[in-house]
């Protein structure tokens, strides 16, 4: 059957709209605080299988703000007790320290560690290095210094118990180093997440000396905004019509 002039012209603007929707999502600028929403109450419940036993944690953002080398940060808890100082907002996604009171000890960074900009485009790299401050109760305090890589990989569809999520995938690597009283300390841990927007982490893969622990989400108490409506061709209609 002859191809109609019409029919060729709906076939030539469909995959001219496709080829645009490709070039988006390539050139697609992401706001790196909407992958990390951490408003007080905010909890994530994951099934963590590790090397010394599986188990199930729980991160909550708690109530309030807590200084961190004299900026306002959030702090997340875990069902440990253990505690991260974290920003996210128009200036990014940023790591100032973390508490660990099972080990007597926290870590302060100056400057932050930068786990995404602003804004940003996939695939990007966020490189930030600094001192890393360490004070063990009992012990002292230790001066270090870190480098820290995060890389955006792409987008990935990810389904996990919580439901079936659009995330990015993000590959992370810290490596501290320096000494603790006058004995060497260099550690590189690594560890891949899975950001759904508007939800946080869905999933990670983290690797240190003791091995790879894995986790997936099982349940939160976030949700997205009322999701936005379908996006219509008013153009290709006319076509077809």
């Amino acid at each position: 059957m002859e191809e109609t002039l019409s029919s060729r012209i709906v076939t030539a603007g469909f995959f001219l709209y496709l080829f645009l929707q490709a070039n988006v999502a390539l050139c697609e600028t992401i706001i790196s605080s909407e992958y990390f929403p951490i408003a007080d109450g905010n909890t994530w419940t994951y099934a963590v299988t590790a090397p010394r036993g599986d188990y199930t944690d729980t991160i909550t953002v708690l109530p309030g703000i807590t200084l961190v080398n004299g900026v306002e940060t959030k702090a997340l808890q875990d069902s440990a007790g253990d505690i991260e100082y974290i920003t996210s907002d128009k200036n990014g996604v940023k790591l100032y320290g973390f508490l660990v009171p099972s080990e007597g000890g926290s870590v302060n960074f100056a400057p932050p560690i930068v786990q995404g900009l602003g804004t940003m485009e996939i695939p990007f790299t966020a490189n930030s290095a600094g001192a890393a401050e360490f004070i063990l109760n009992g012990i002292g305090t230790y001066y270090l210094s870190y480098t820290y890589g995060s890389v955006f990989v792409k987008k990935e569809m990810l389904t996990v118990p919580a439901g079936a999520y659009e995330t990015i995938r993000t590959d992370d690597t810290l490596r501290i180093f320096g000494d603790i009283a006058g004995q060497p300390f260099d550690v590189t841990d690594t560890w891949t997440t899975w950001n759904a927007r508007y939800i946080g982490i869905v999933k990670e893969s983290y690797t240190d000396s003791d091995g790879t622990e894995e986790s997936v989400l099982i349940s939160t108490n976030v949700s997205p905004p009322t999701a936005p409506g379908t996006t219509s061709l008013p153009w290709l209609q006319l076509l077809l019509d």
